[in-house]
């Protein structure tokens, strides 16, 4: 099946990152990377079971976190695992484009979906300046990161804009073209912050992301070269064969590669 066949097959929480939870490590990552200091305000914007709230309470002293969470019955489980800590933390139930982030002074923002992190931006950028957003795997749509964590990026308002695509991946990546090493290194990045040590369960991932990536890069221009390199064919034919996964037709015409996965 191609790439995008496979997919469709997954739950689409899985894909949006709303059933996936940030492993407490991640949360701390994220965290760190804000510089979060104590006093501030901590948004987390689908914030599932709020444990990444408690660990701004308790671990970074917030002064005040709060959730923003679409799913009624998640809100009502998150408010009342954190019911200990009072009125230092609180659950919205709202959608995350209709939710008041006025207050925040870090916002912590996973989303997949495209439409939904482009209408964000704007968003983001009326709450004034230095509020710091915390985002996995890339910046806010045609935004540069300040520093990077991988897979964690930290932007911060008002955003510095990308010129291109290609600007924004270079800026994530900190390459200055993108080889099968990088596309490894930061899948599998990616795959330990978000799944944790399990080399079995990550291989998968990384091997998908690997791939993608690099092809994602090729068609951009930023690849370091325009040949696939033999890793990347390799672990495509592996995606084909044990997986019935196919990936050669995301490259696109005109690039000067080999099409020939």
């Amino acid at each position: 099946m191609k790439f995008e066949e496979y997919v469709s097959t997954l739950p689409s929480g899985i894909m949006s990152g709303d059933d996936v939870a940030l492993p407490p490590e991640a949360v701390r990552r994220m965290l760190r990377l804000a510089g979060a200091r104590a006093g501030e305000s901590v948004y987390h914007v689908g914030c599932g079971d709020g444990s990444a709230l408690r660990r701004a309470v308790e671990e970074f002293g917030a002064r005040r976190a709060v959730g923003i969470e679409i799913d009624q019955k998640k809100a009502d489980a998150a408010r009342s695992s954190l019911a200990d800590l009072g009125e230092r933390c609180q659950i919205v139930c709202a959608d995350v484009l209709d939710a008041d982030l006025s207050g925040a002074d870090i916002v912590l923002f996973w989303f997949a979906d495209g439409p939904v992190a482009e209408a964000m931006v704007p968003r983001f950028e009326s709450l004034g300046g230095g509020v710091r957003i915390v985002t996995v795997w890339g910046a806010p749509p045609g935004c540069l990161p300040e520093r990077v964590d991988f897979p964690f990026v930290l932007s911060a308002t008002p955003f510095r804009r990308a010129s291109s695509v290609r600007e924004q991946l270079l800026a994530v990546l900190g390459v200055e073209c993108v080889d099968f090493v990088t596309a490894w290194e930061h899948s599998e990045r990616y795959a330990r912050a978000l799944a944790g040590e399990d080399a079995g369960r990550n291989r998968f991932l990384t091997i998908i992301q690997a791939v993608t990536m690099w092809i994602s890069a090729r068609n951009l221009g930023v690849s370091c070269t325009k040949e696939m390199p033999e890793s990347i064919r390799t672990y495509a034919g592996i995606l084909r064969t044990f997986y019935d996964i196919e990936v050669g037709h995301l490259l696109e015409e005109g690039r000067g590669g080999d099409k020939a996965i």
